[in-house]
C-alpha cells in the first residue's frame, strides 16, 4: 500500500489486545457490512506481557505468549500494513506512518499502547532497558540470556505489579548459576501502591524470601552513578525501567482531545469526545467517565 492508497472504511492502528479481540470477533461474524478494513501495526505478532516473567523463570517457551497478527488478518480478510503510526490528522481522517505512507480512513481505532518513560525519569544510560514496547524488551533479554552476560546484577525501577513480577522472574532466571542479584527500587510510594495493605505485606515477605532487595526511594543518576536516595546502586549490569506508560507524542500533536499528560481521551464507549469517528483502547487511551490504570485488565 502506498501514499495514494484507497480509503479504509475501518482502520485499526496497533495490534494490541483490544484489536485482537476485534479480529477474533470478525473471524466469527465477518467484517461488518463488507467494509474495507486495514490493520496498521509495527510487528507481525503481539506478545502477551503477562507471560514474560514466567518465560524468564523457565515456565514458558519464548514463543508461547505470541499472537500471530498476520494469520489473524489473513483469516478476516483485513489488509495488513507492517509499519508504525507516526502522526494523526483527525480532521482530515488520515494517519501517516513512520515509513511515510498515508492511510485515509472513515473510522479509526487506536490500540498502540504507550511508550516507556525510563530515560525521562532516570536519565540517559546505555544499561537502561524499557519494558515498553514489550517485544523489544524481550528481544534484549533473550540476547542477554543467550550470552549469559549482563544479567548478574539487575536493578528494576518501578514498584508496581510489572516490576514485582519481573523481580521474581529474574531472581529465578532459568539456567542461571549463580542466581542474579535483583534490586527493586519502588519509588517513594513503596511496593505495589494502590494495592491492599495485606497484599503489599505478603508480597514484601515473598520478595524477602527470594532475596530480592527492595528500596523505597526514587532512582536517579548522579555523575553517571545510579543512586536511590543517598545509596549507590552500582555496580548494575542492567537497569529495567518498569516505571509505567507515557503517551506517544503524536497523540498530543494531532490536536485530538487528551488528558493533562497527552493520553487520548475517550468516553465509556471508548470514543473520542472531540472526534467521534475515532476510538481508542489500551494504554494509549484514558477514560473520561472513571479512572482506570493504564497497565491493567478491566
Amino acid at each position: 500500500m502506498d501514499a495514494d492508497m484507497p480509503l479504509a472504511d475501518v482502520l485499526l492502528v496497533g495490534g494490541g489486545h483490544a484489536h485482537v479481540a476485534v479480529l477474533a470477533d470478525w473471524i466469527r461474524q465477518g467484517v461488518p457490512q463488507g467494509a474495507r478494513a486495514v490493520l496498521l501495526t509495527p510487528e507481525p505478532t503481539l506478545r502477551y506481557s503477562g507471560m514474560v516473567p514466567g518465560w524468564l523463570a523457565g515456565q514458558h517457551g519464548l514463543d508461547d505468549g505470541l499472537v500471530d497478527l498476520v494469520a489473524l488478518a489473513a483469516r478476516t480478510g483485513v489488509d495488513l500494513v507492517l509499519d508504525r503510526c507516526a502522526a494523526l490528522d483527525p480532521e482530515a481522517r488520515r494517519v501517516t506512518t513512520a515509513g511515510g505512507r498515508q492511510i485515509a480512513f472513515t473510522i479509526a481505532s487506536f490500540d498502540t499502547g504507550g511508550v516507556g518513560q525510563g530515560a525521562a525519569l532516570l536519565g540517559d544510560d546505555p544499561r537502561i532497558v524499557e519494558v515498553r514496547p514489550i517485544g523489544a524488551f524481550v528481544d534484549r533479554l533473550a540476547g542477554l540470556r543467550a550470552s549469559r552476560q549482563g544479567l548478574m546484577r539487575v536493578m528494576i525501577a518501578g514498584g508496581g505489579a510489572g516490576g514485582v513480577e519481573l523481580a521474581f522472574g529474574l531472581r529465578n532466571l532459568a539456567g542461571a548459576t549463580p542466581r542474579p542479584e535483583v534490586t527493586l527500587v519502588t519509588g517513594a510510594g513503596g511496593l505495589l501502591p494502590g494495592f491492599a495493605d495485606g497484599v503489599r505485606r505478603r508480597v514484601a515477605k515473598a520478595l524477602a524470601r527470594q532475596g530480592v532487595a527492595v528500596i523505597a526511594e526514587d532512582a536517579r543518576f548522579e555523575g553517571g552513578v545510579l543512586m536511590a536516595g543517598e545509596q549507590s546502586l552500582e555496580p548494575a549490569d542492567l537497569i529495567i525501567a518498569a516505571t509505567g506508560s507515557a503517551a506517544p507524542g503524536w497523540v498530543r500533536a494531532s490536536g485530538i482531545a487528551t488528558d493533562g499528560v497527552g493520553f487520548l481521551s475517550v468516553d465509556a464507549h471508548h470514543r473520542s469526545p472531540s472526534h467521534p469517528h475515532i476510538f481508542a483502547a489500551g494504554d494509549v487511551a484514558v477514560r473520561t467517565d472513571r479512572p482506570l490504570a493504564h497497565a491493567g485488565v478491566h
